[in-house]
């Protein structure tokens, strides 16, 4: 009887033990899991936002003295800048990848910049700053106003100005420069049938 009663308490006692350390070992896999579930939060985050660090690489970039900007653009999207156009030469892309490095917030670079100086882009280059040159240097346009791309000799013009005589002068102009087409997206704000250019 006493042999009995004592094999069902040792064969009790087995069973909450059992039961115990399933649970125990239940509660140690949830530890790592939460653990691992941290670890995937981003390892680096930029304090500052996007739009500062736009505004004062933009900045930076106007006021170097080895940079032209006419045909740069960048953006940053968390931390990370991204830069986009074309430079004059090797040196001009370098020094713009240097100076985004250098920005304060800025985790990372991605330069998507061309050199002017390397085959067909030198061409669209000096197109570039002919168009330019001239607009700058014309009495009846206000340059400001008027945005110039180039890509394979294919100019686009864009802007808003006061008359139809600044929209067709920009278009000669941009023929002039040696422009193989163009695109001439320019908005007459007043007047549009103010001026007629006889060809």
């Amino acid at each position: 009887m006493y042999k009995s009663f004592f094999d069902k308490s040792l064969f009790i006692f087995a069973f909450l033990f059992v039961i115990s350390s399933l649970n125990f070992a239940q509660t140690t896999d949830e530890n790592p899991q939460t653990s691992t579930e941290n670890s995937t939060a981003p390892m680096f985050d930029s304090p500052i936002k996007d739009d500062e660090i736009q505004n004062n690489l933009r900045n930076s970039f106007l006021n170097d003295p080895v940079l032209s900007t006419s045909n740069l653009d960048l953006r940053s999207q968390n931390g990370v800048v991204y830069l986009n156009g074309t430079v004059r030469n090797k040196k001009e892309l370098i020094r713009a990848e240097s100076i985004a490095l250098s920005g304060t917030g800025v985790i990372g670079v991605e330069n998507n910049l061309r050199a002017a100086d390397e085959g067909d882009i030198a061409r669209d280059w000096e197109i570039l700053e002919s168009i330019y040159n001239q607009l700058y240097n014309s009495p009846v346009l206000e340059s400001e106003k008027i945005k110039v791309t180039v890509y394979n000799g294919m100019v686009n013009l864009s802007g808003i100005v006061d008359s139809q005589l600044e929209k067709d002068t920009a278009e000669k102009i941009a023929t002039k420069a040696g422009a193989e087409r163009i695109f001439n997206f320019i908005e007459v704000e007043h007047n549009p049938n103010l001026y007629e250019i006889k060809n």
